[in-house]
């Protein structure tokens, strides 16, 4: 995780870490996400502030997530609350699961899964309207972001 926002220090940044060891990540992502529905498109932000949590027992539990910025995806509950899926593997680190959060925020097609929706409404709109997503870029990695795609199609908040 260090290693990622230090590659990244514009587009994520750790705002607080909570323990001794750390349990409790409060991380800002700057992506484009959606914050609310709208018509015809869903009204976006820039940046999302999610909070991690690691149990007793991780890496071997996985976190918990909660978005606490407005958000509006269809793997996040109306709480906040991050739906995962069930896939955890405690090799995974914290900088991958980063990547993945990043990744579920901008809608991301290649994690977005039709089959385990936490937002009926979100996911609907998503099906309809699959060509418009994701919202941002893909994660970042720590050789560098690909280039931003085309973000003119769609209005946002920044």
């Amino acid at each position: 995780l260090r290693a990622l926002v230090a590659a990244h220090p514009e587009t994520i940044r750790v705002l607080r870490a909570a323990g001794e060891p750390p349990t409790v990540y409060d991380i800002e992502l700057g992506c484009r996400g959606a914050e609310a529905p709208g018509a015809p498109t869903p009204r976006l932000r820039d940046r999302h502030v999610v909070r991690v949590r690691l149990p007793a027992g991780y890496p071997i539990k996985r976190p918990t997530v909660e978005v606490l910025t407005p958000v509006w995806n269809p793997h996040v509950f109306s709480n906040g609350m991050v739906c995962l899926g069930g896939e955890w593997s405690p090799g995974q680190g914290l900088d991958l699961f980063v990547r993945r959060l990043w990744r579920i925020l901008v809608w991301d097609p290649a994690v977005i899964d039709p089959g385990s929706p936490a937002d009926d409404a979100a996911m609907d709109w998503y099906e309809a309207n699959a060509d418009l997503v994701p919202f941002d870029r893909p994660a970042p990695d720590d050789a560098g972001a690909p280039p931003a795609s085309d973000r003119s199609r769609i209005a946002w908040n920044g």
